[in-house]
């Protein structure tokens, strides 16, 4: 997928930011190398910690990474280059942000693994994801506090406040959504449906699922969730074609923006 975005981009003329990733890398390339290290990484998990690794494999990656950029020079590195005057001569330095910026990448996707198994383990009733449902208000608090007291936000060098950044909105979404089940599993329950709610298994107390009762936005972006980012995508992509989006007005981007996410949902 990588290459074939490298072929079209590059046969199109697309616009692109080689400060974004590089001259060649995309983030079809940081995925897949993110996923291999994560595969690699596994087996030595359990020696690491006994209880949630993955949280500590993304401490140890987020602080050691922002240590390098910081004290290290790797910052002034991926903004300037081997030379010091931006300049891309190596095949390493001309896509130096994307191969790079795995390291956080690897961190971020750590971390959201750690918070989901602690999420996601099984409860067998409604009032046992409250105190879940605390514990995670404080977490994404303490996110946000984290992420205004780091420093400057770098998507480029995906740097610790970044990261702190994405963990936070990451949180702050789960509050919602289990937010909404939490106050809306009873009222459905007292009208006699069974919610269609991932946090209930079948047999387990009330409410109680049904098997064949499922939404089917939430169940087809579940099982399909690449094909949504790659359709995403060649939809972004239409619209940066399209579209003069630097000068766009605020009603004509929240229009597009509309039409983008219901175009989505459709296919």
């Amino acid at each position: 997928l990588g290459l074939l975005r490298l072929a079209a981009v590059k046969s199109a003329g697309y616009q692109e930011h080689v400060t974004e990733y590089g001259v060649h890398w995309n983030f079809f390339f940081t995925i897949a190398v993110v996923r291999l290290l994560c595969t690699a990484l596994h087996p030595l998990l359990p020696l690491l910690a006994p209880c949630y690794p993955h949280a500590l494999l993304a401490l140890l990656l987020a602080g050691s990474y922002q240590a390098s950029l910081s004290l290290g020079g790797l910052e002034d590195y991926l903004r300037w280059g081997p030379r010091g005057d931006g300049s891309r001569p190596t095949l390493f330095s001309a896509n130096r942000e994307g191969l790079v910026t795995c390291i956080g990448y690897l961190g971020i996707y750590a971390a959201s693994i750690a918070i989901g198994k602690w999420l996601l383990k099984p409860r067998r009733s409604l009032t046992a994801f409250l105190p879940t449902f605390l514990q995670l208000v404080l977490l994404d608090a303490a996110l946000w506090i984290l992420t205004s007291y780091s420093g400057q936000i770098s998507r480029r060098f995906v740097n610790l406040p970044y990261i702190l950044w994405i963990l936070s909105y990451g949180c702050m979404m789960l509050v919602i959504f289990l937010a909404t089940d939490l106050a809306l599993l009873p009222l459905v329950h007292m009208l006699g449906a069974p919610p269609p709610s991932p946090l209930y298994r079948e047999g387990e107390s009330s409410p109680k699922l049904s098997k064949n009762f499922d939404v089917c936005i939430i169940s087809a972006l579940d099982y399909n969730q690449l094909l949504f980012f790659l359709l995403a995508n060649v939809f972004t992509g239409a619209v940066n074609v399209l579209f003069d989006t630097l000068h766009t007005s605020p009603a004509l981007s929240l229009a597009i923006l509309m039409l983008y996410m219901l175009v989505l949902c459709i296919c």
